[in-house]
């Protein structure tokens, strides 16, 4: 019985035996990637590092002899805004002086007419301007009561109504 052990091999060796016979070409075939893999590594490796220089060469600013003409044309282009900039503000400033001008030359003016206006209202009789005066607006009497003299002012308001006289004096107060 002996024999029979020793020259036929049982299940378990012949198991043991396949197993072993996989497992040697799975350790041949990791250590044929990694040398196929370093060599992948030491022939590509030079490639990209020369590829990467390039990159970063492109990259670089430009010297400065280079940047000089850049520059002195962006500052060209500046100076002609500002100096764009300058005549339109002046312009600006002659059409407010002008339109400042034109406004207080207005205000002369009707400020002129106001005194006209209230002369004839100084020369017209109490009563009577008194009726005109209710027929105006509020502030257009108010202009007209506070060009007027004092004196004439009082007797004008003396014969408006009550009402219209209590209104225009309580916005006579408030006006000074």
């Amino acid at each position: 019985m002996r024999m029979k052990e020793q020259s036929s091999p049982t299940d378990e060796e012949k198991r043991s035996a396949d197993l072993k016979a996989q497992q040697k070409p799975s350790r041949r075939m990791p250590r044929r990637l990694v040398l196929a893999a370093a060599l992948a590594c030491a022939i590509l490796l030079p490639v990209s590092l020369t590829i990467h220089a390039q990159q970063e060469s492109q990259k670089m600013p430009p010297l400065a002899s280079q940047q000089a003409p850049v520059k002195s044309l962006e500052e060209e282009r500046l100076s002609i805004l500002k100096s764009d900039i300058q005549k339109e503000l002046e312009e600006f400033r002659k059409l407010k002086q002008e339109l400042d001008e034109t406004k207080k030359a207005l205000q002369k003016e009707r400020q002129e007419q106001l005194v006209k206006v209230s002369k004839m209202y100084e020369a017209m009789p109490p009563e009577d301007a008194a009726r005109r005066i209710e027929k105006l607006d509020d502030d257009s009497a108010l202009k007209l009561l506070l060009t007027l003299k004092p004196k004439t002012a009082g007797k004008i308001l003396a014969q408006v109504e009550t009402e219209k006289a209590a209104v225009l004096s309580k916005k006579l107060i408030q006006n000074k």
